[in-house]
């Protein structure tokens, strides 16, 4: 299993490519704000043809960085949630600063990655 988080402020449209093609017993949640709030119709139609669990998590921004922290505490909370150190865990950003989470978690025997593209 895999489990895919979206930082949709960051990323946008792009970081939804391919959504289509995720395994039925995959996850993906998309976090976004009222900054990041619109896709095409290609890509709803995307989204509508993916066999995975998609689920949308509103981030209310009041400061620098609000979207980080809650993903963060989200995959956090998701970990500890999920027991199974099979499913892999990806973060689709292109901001640098997640690359510090993966080391943390692999010491704790998570699979974890960041994905820039």
């Amino acid at each position: 299993m895999k489990y895919y988080i979206v930082d949709f402020e960051n990323v946008n449209t792009h970081g939804l490519n391919g959504i289509e093609n995720i395994a039925e017993e995959d996850t993906v949640c998309i976090f976004y704000s009222d900054f990041a709030n619109s896709i095409s119709i290609d890509h709803h139609l995307a989204i509508s043809q993916s066999k995975a669990d998609i689920s949308f998590q509103k981030v209310d921004v009041n400061g620098r960085n609000s979207l980080d922290f809650q993903l963060v505490s989200y995959l956090g909370y998701i970990l500890c949630e999920n027991r199974d150190r099979d499913t892999e865990f990806f973060i689709v950003t292109k901001d640098r600063a997640f690359e510090s989470i993966p080391a943390y978690w692999r010491n704790k025997g998570y699979k974890i990655s960041v994905v820039t593209d």
